[in-house]
C-alpha cells in the first residue's frame, strides 16, 4: 500500500483516492477503503461512483446510517433506481424505521417509473456473498 500512496501523487483527485478504495476492497480492508472514498467524497462532492462504493462498504461494515445518508445524496444528485431505494428501505428498517422506509416504498418513487440514474459500482449484494466485483 505504501508504494500506491505514492503514487497519489502531491495534489490527489477524487479519481485517484477512488482507485485505490477499490484496490482496497479487493484486499479485504474496507474500513481503509472508507477513507479513501470519503476524501474523494470531500474533493468531489458530486461524485455518484465514490458514493455509491462507499454505501455499499457502509452496508458490508454495517454502518447502516452510512448507508442511508449516501444513497439520500445520490437521490439529491438524481441518481435514482428502484434498487438504490430498495437499499435505503432496508436500512432503515435495520434501524427501526419500518414505516418510513415501507411508507417510501409504498408511494413510488421516480425511479420507479423508469427513471433510470446508473452508475459505476458494485451490484446491490455483492459485499453480502463475500464476493467483490
Amino acid at each position: 500500500m505504501k508504494r500506491f500512496s505514492a503514487s497519489l501523487g502531491d495534489e490527489p483527485t477524487a479519481a485517484a483516492y477512488l482507485h485505490r478504495a477499490k484496490t482496497q476492497l479487493a484486499l479485504n480492508l474496507p474500513d481503509k477503503a472508507i477513507d479513501d472514498l470519503t476524501e474523494a467524497i470531500r474533493l468531489d462532492p458530486k461524485n455518484p461512483d465514490a458514493l455509491r462504493w462507499r454505501s455499499e462498504t457502509y452496508a458490508k461494515l454495517g454502518n447502516q446510517r452510512g448507508v442511508i445518508a449516501d444513497l439520500t445524496a445520490l437521490f439529491d444528485l438524481g441518481v435514482e433506481t428502484s434498487a438504490l431505494y430498495s437499499q435505503r428501505a432496508a436500512a432503515r428498517e435495520h434501524l427501526g424505521q419500518h414505516q418510513t422506509g415501507r411508507r417510501r416504498l409504498r408511494k413510488g418513487h421516480p425511479a420507479a417509473a423508469g427513471r433510470s440514474g446508473a452508475v459505476e459500482g458494485p451490484r446491490p449484494g455483492v459485499f453480502g456473498s463475500g464476493k467483490l466485483s
